[in-house]
């Protein structure tokens, strides 16, 4: 959970109460405003809907408003104001169309297109594929508020943001996921928190990328990988058991009349998770062992068949004497 250095704790929720993980935070101070700046990187997953949370200290004498910009664009909503004294956890969840309606944030896969319309926004030095892949949340002091109701003009503007959805195949920008709006549903109207002597204290910038895209450039670990639901499948020739527990075999398979055996080298850590060996563990295993049957090898007695011998055969009732049968021809 990045923290600014105001005191207020950041974090993207996905789905229901699933904060996502943060990896390479870094925070530095913008070179024109000398504001906080603080980013990190967040895995984002197509169709999820998520969240933005904000937590303040649990004594906060301090007014707070948030700012909230999606791939460039800024939405309205309805639970960014933070009066002192009154709570200290804020859920940016939704974006108000209209006096009684609102949407629900959510990622979703880009598409890619030749059409040259998509070409041309690549020239304008600020466009939006420019921002896209970052939630931008702006943290800013207020000395009050101003109560209004939700149906009123002067309590807000609707929003009218867009999803981006679609951007030229030769923008530079690694990218497979974007921002989406989920259907209007009914807002209940209420009272509305008009912020006034509004400060920008800090910023943070959440880019989402997906969890392949994070691990291939090395932003994230090569463990946070999903594993393969049963292992990871070897044939006899190529698997062998090098761990205390033993191999365990699955039921052989049936493949044009001829039965299949397959094993699964299978190792748990002390929570119960599957692991299983890497590429560079095997290759070191496979060494050991076929140094070990060569070993074995030299060290067998080359064993030689030999012929039995006369004494060793056994003894019969013939006499060896040299019978003479010829007289018994006439």
């Amino acid at each position: 959970m990045p923290e600014a250095l105001v005191g207020i704790k950041c974090s993207v929720i996905m789905d229901v109460g699933r904060e996502l993980p943060e990896y390479k935070t870094e925070m530095k101070w913008d070179s024109l405003s000398s504001i906080p700046l603080v980013t990190c990187y967040i895995p984002s997953e197509a169709g999820k809907t998520f969240q933005v949370k904000v937590e303040a200290p649990a004594l906060h004498y301090q007014h707070w408003a948030f700012d909230l910009s999606l791939d460039d664009s800024s939405v309205v909503v309805p639970q960014s104001a933070m009066p002192a004294s009154y709570g200290n956890v804020a859920v940016l969840s939704e974006d108000l169309v209209g006096p009684t309606s609102s949407r629900t944030f959510q990622f979703s896969n880009i598409q890619r297109t030749v059409e040259d319309r998509y070409l041309l926004q690549m020239m304008i030095p600020r466009n939006v594929s420019n921002r896209l892949g970052e939630i931008e949340l702006r943290i800013c002091s207020v000395d009050g508020f101003a109560m209004a109701s939700s149906r009123e003009s002067r309590a807000h503007r609707w929003s009218n943001a867009q999803s981006v959805g679609r951007i030229h195949e030769r923008a530079k920008k690694a990218m497979d996921h974007c921002i989406d709006f989920g259907e209007p549903r009914f807002f209940r109207p209420g009272l509305w928190a008009i912020p006034f002597g509004k400060r920008h204290q800090a910023t943070v910038i959440f880019k989402y990328r997906t969890i392949d895209l994070l691990v291939a450039d090395n932003i994230a670990p090569r463990s946070v990988l999903p594993l393969p639901k049963h292992g990871i499948k070897y044939t006899p020739r190529t698997m062998m058991s090098c761990g205390t527990r033993p191999p365990r075999y699955n039921r052989a398979s049936v493949s044009g009349g001829k039965r299949k055996l397959e094993i699964v080298e299978i190792e748990l850590d002390s929570e119960g998770e599957e692991l299983v060996f890497s590429e560079t563990e095997e290759e070191i295993q496979l060494k050991a062992r076929l140094a070990e049957i060569m070993a074995q090898k030299r060290s067998r007695r080359k064993r030689i068949k030999r012929e039995p011998d006369d004494s060793t055969l056994p003894s019969t009732s013939l006499s060896r004497e040299i019978l003479d049968l010829t007289h018994l021809s006439d």
